[in-house]
């Protein structure tokens, strides 16, 4: 992707965080309940986030990180009596606190973006990294 190409598709991906933003902050304020709860409610908002940000730049791939992130904290749900449910209860914790730091800087950047023609500068950062932009 040549630079203005790439300056483009993230201008559209500014727009796109700003008319998802209420869908993001909803979510957002599910994720924080949810931290509290069981394994198996942490993979399903894990799942939710990572598919509402997809969803923003359908056409961009997810990073290769968060990519395996997911394929090790979401699907199976095990039992605290299961054969290494620590190390799967920490890949879960580990996903959805990714997930919820992706989230947070893309709403983050929605309201900047909301106020000004800039995103703050980290948050970008963190964005550009989701997407595989960076």
């Amino acid at each position: 992707m040549g630079d203005v190409d790439r300056r483009a598709r993230i201008q559209r991906l500014f727009a796109d965080l700003r008319g998802a933003l209420p869908e993001m902050e909803r979510l957002l304020r599910e994720a924080k309940q949810q931290s509290s709860r069981e394994i198996s409610g942490l993979q399903t908002v894990t799942e939710e986030i990572i598919k509402t940000l997809h969803a923003l730049a359908p056409d961009l791939p997810i990073s290769h990180r968060m990519s395996s992130r997911l394929a090790h904290g979401t699907g199976e749900v095990r039992t605290m009596n299961d054969a290494g449910w620590l190390d799967a209860a920490r890949a879960v914790i580990d996903a959805f606190l990714e997930a919820k730091f992706f989230l947070e800087s893309g709403i983050h950047c929605a309201k900047v973006a909301e106020k000004s023609a800039q995103a703050a500068p980290a948050e970008l950062a963190v964005l550009l990294r989701f997407y595989s932009l960076s």
